[in-house]
């Protein structure tokens, strides 16, 4: 019988080990069918930042043009304004220049045309026109109206507006703007969503503004699921889901974005089927892979069964082998010993360069870990809540900031990272001229009193006529002065201050402009000076107590450098540290090798 019980036995494992494949294989399937999706639903919310982003920009464009024509008119009475002829070819320029407006038009405080980009006035009266009762009541500013059909053209389009006053404050009409979503579809274009996949732009009322695949037969119709979509975003102007079109039926994973400050919205849907195309395919191959599995378990199964039949024919040599194992025993026992210590040294070693690579590691990944952990253990109380049938709107929308707070640290670290690797492979691009770099301190004072504020901390920059000129990119000198402010400000006690201080010399026979940024913080110990500068390093005074990644103080060496510049750092005597910028005046044909950090402060 102990045969027979073994025998069954083995056709026992052999169907948990088969059930335990299938299991696997269906385990796998699912989680990369939800990784799938989840990479769809994180693909729609990038692109349709970026889309929110480039139509604001778009706006902006527009806006620009209108603005001209406000300032005119409430800094000039009529009779010193241009005259109509200068008027309506600085309408064509404008209209010429843009990449997006189809005309514009002024209309006067009766709602009648009274001049035209294309020099063709309508007889039409627009005064019962939502756009301009909206500007006759007050001065909203930019005004972007819903989808209508133009009563000249006969398109549909929509308008941006603004509103005309004379310098003495009285309504004096409006200057419009028409927009064909035609040119629109131009921002649009060129985003790769797949066959089936669909970008659009859409007003909060419903009307469809911009589709791709563009389908001009489709421009101006009312879209039902708009409504839900807003109900959806909430105050976070943002939701990812799941839906099925009314328009082509096809379901699709979606990312609906508000432009903020607009009445619209950007759309962006990949088509479900198309997401999950390879995971399907690979599921085929799976379930093909699993049945040969099955097979070929079952025929090892067999050849098993009948292997086991013969054991008892083995079993007299097997004891024959046994016993000359046991006369190799005291020998192998030797060996193992042997064995044991080498494999002791190895883990040793093996543990030695795991701490190595957890200590090159640790300062990233730390500030990787926590935002992450805080948006999972946030949007997991925030489900529970949910599902619960516990969720006050104030408790949630905490939640949601600290996600959105975290994921702001996350990006931050994520585009210092993007930043750092850039300006070391020599990809970063800069916008060079000559700039006051006071009034670029200026800025950034601006930006971080709020800051200053909430630390109790004085931030100053000096006043005066004096400019201080270097040969920079704006933007990035702003970054790095933005950088080394907010660093003062955060290792300066309540009650202390952060200066910006500027000064022009000569250092090798070059003119530079040098900004020292102060604080009155806890100093740097002087054989950290050079170090802090080093990717992923902090003073020891003040890593634990601040925080960050280390690389702050390493990208704005980069960018100082790639100006032909320096940077350094140094301890004031009264207390505090001081880090000094030195920037080129002259461009690279007229500039020297830049100077050192000694020659700057002697």
């Amino acid at each position: 019988m102990f045969p027979k019980r073994r025998r069954q036995l083995l056709l026992l494992l052999a169907v948990v080990l088969a059930l335990a494949m299938l299991g696997s294989i269906v385990a796998v399937l699912w989680s990369k069918r939800a990784s799938d999706i989840e990479a769809a639903e994180v693909t729609t919310r990038n692109l349709s930042l970026v889309l929110e982003g480039q139509t604001s920009y778009s706006l902006i464009a527009i806006d620009g043009a209108l603005s001209t024509y406000v300032t005119l008119w409430s800094q000039l009475v009529p009779s010193r304004r241009p005259d109509a002829d200068a008027l309506g070819r600085l309408l064509r320029e404008h209209t010429a220049a843009g990449s997006y407006t189809r005309s514009i038009y002024i209309l006067d405080t009766q709602g009648r045309m009274v001049l035209r980009s294309s020099g063709q006035l309508s007889d039409e009266y627009f005064a019962d026109r939502e756009y301009f009762r909206t500007h006759v009541v007050a001065d909203n500013g930019l005004h972007i109206s819903e989808m209508m059909k133009g009563r000249i053209t006969g398109r549909w389009g929509m308008v941006l507006s603004r509103r005309l006053t004379d310098p003495d404050g009285r309504f004096a009409g409006v200057v419009v703007a028409a927009v064909e979503p035609g040119k629109l579809e131009q921002v649009f274009s060129g985003v790769d969503i797949g066959p089936r996949g669909r970008l659009s732009l859409r007003h909060v009322d419903g009307h469809l503004i911009v589709r791709i695949p563009a389908d001009k037969n489709a421009i101006g119709k009312m879209l039902p699921m708009t409504s839900q979509m807003l109900a959806r975003m909430g105050d976070a102007g943002v939701f990812t889901g799941e839906l099925k079109s009314s328009l082509d039926g096809v379901e699709r994973i979606y990312t609906a974005r508000r432009v903020r400050g607009t009445p619209l919205l950007v759309f962006v849907g990949l088509s479900k089927e198309d997401v999950l195309a390879t995971w399907t395919r690979s599921a085929v191959a799976f379930g093909g892979f699993a049945v040969a599995l099955v097979l070929v378990i079952a025929w090892l199964t067999s050849r098993l069964r009948i292997e086991l039949q013969r054991r008892e024919v083995l079993v007299a040599s097997l004891t024959e082998s046994e016993r000359q194992l046991r006369d190799h025993r005291d020998h192998l026992q030797e060996m193992v010993t042997a064995r044991t210590l080498e494999l002791v040294h190895a883990k040793e070693a093996a543990e030695q360069a795991n701490l190595a690579k957890s200590e090159f590691l640790a300062n990233v990944s730390h500030e990787l870990r926590t935002p992450m952990h805080a948006i999972l253990s946030f949007a997991q109380l925030g489900q529970d809540r949910i599902a619960g049938g516990n969720a006050p709107l104030p408790k949630v929308s905490q939640y949601l900031e600290r996600i959105d707070s975290s994921g702001e640290r996350l990006l931050r670290l994520l585009n210092d990272l993007l930043d750092l690797s850039k300006l070391e492979a020599g990809m970063m691009t800069y916008d060079m001229g000559r700039h006051d770099v006071r009034s670029i301190a200026s800025d950034v004072a601006g930006e971080l009193a709020e800051m200053a504020a909430a630390r109790g901390v004085s931030l100053r920059v000096p006043d005066g006529q004096e400019r201080f000129l270097a040969w920079c990119d704006p933007a990035r000198i702003g970054q790095v002065l933005r950088n080394l402010t907010s660093n003062g400000l955060k290792f300066t006690p309540a009650g202390g201050a952060v200066d910006l201080r500027f000064q022009t010399r000569t250092a090798d026979g070059a003119d530079v402009v040098i900004v020292t940024v102060t604080d009155e913080g806890a100093g740097i110990p002087e054989a950290e000076l050079e170090a802090i500068f080093d990717k992923f390093v902090q003073s020891s005074k003040t890593k634990s107590g601040a925080g960050g990644t280390g690389l702050g103080l390493s990208i704005c060496r980069e960018i100082v450098v790639q100006h032909r510049g320096r940077i350094w750092a140094e301890n004031r005597p009264t207390g505090g540290a001081a880090v000094h910028v030195m920037l080129p005046m002259d461009p690279p044909e007229s500039v020297g090798p830049p100077a050192t950090p000694a020659d700057a402060q002697g």
